[in-house]
């Protein structure tokens, strides 16, 4: 599994933004955590969700950020055994 395109159609679909940079958003986040976004655990991007993603969109002037932030780690609960599956 892609995490950062996973996770950023989701965003794109909750903005109404490209989906590639949404990606994008996702994969500079995780990276600014320090960690690799093909090798990240379920607990981390949970963490980067909450915390560098959520500065990003702020930076942005996102509109509903909490809810953005709750819809994509309401859908990181939803599919973690895929996701730990997927993280070697």
């Amino acid at each position: 599994m892609n995490i950062p395109q996973y996770f950023g159609s989701i965003l794109s679909e909750k903005t109404g933004l490209s989906a590639v940079p949404c990606a994008g958003l996702i994969r500079l986040s995780i990276k600014q955590a320090g960690k690799n976004p093909d090798n990240i655990s379920v607990r981390d991007l949970k963490n980067v969700f909450q915390d560098q993603l959520r500065e990003r969109l702020e930076r942005l002037n996102m509109k509903d950020i909490n809810n953005l932030v709750r819809t994509l780690v309401m859908e990181l609960i939803k599919t973690q055994s895929i996701i730990a599956m997927s993280v070697t």
